[in-house]
């Protein structure tokens, strides 16, 4: 698929690429209630403070988040989408999915 896009924006389609590396990897929260309470305590907070000072507690609020969301690397699976659900999504980009498929010519049966 990189290649075909590669060849598509007219790139190299040989040049490497290092896969190996994750970036922007999905995340659930592993407590949602107390994230939520620490995260509308903050939201004040940072209205009165000067943006240095927002911007220089950035990492630790980094941190901090990190400790409330797990990524696809943990030992707990993540939860299954409920039926309704995927009936529901199903249906609203059954037709968006049907044009892009026509638009592209290729078939896209494995995304529903």
């Amino acid at each position: 698929m990189v290649r075909q896009l590669f060849e598509f924006i007219n790139v190299d389609p040989t040049v490497g690429i290092d896969t190996t590396e994750r970036h922007n990897e999905s995340a659930r929260l592993t407590n949602a209630s107390l994230y939520q309470a620490l995260y509308r305590m903050w939201t004040p907070v940072k209205t009165v403070l000067p943006d240095t000072a927002v911007e220089s507690l950035f990492g630790v609020r980094s941190s901090v988040r990190g400790l409330f969301f797990q990524t696809g690397d943990e030992k707990e699976e993540k939860p299954a989408m409920e039926a309704a659900d995927r009936q529901y999504l199903s249906e609203i980009y059954e037709r968006p999915n049907a044009e892009l498929e026509e638009w592209l010519g290729r078939d896209l049966s494995h995304w529903s």
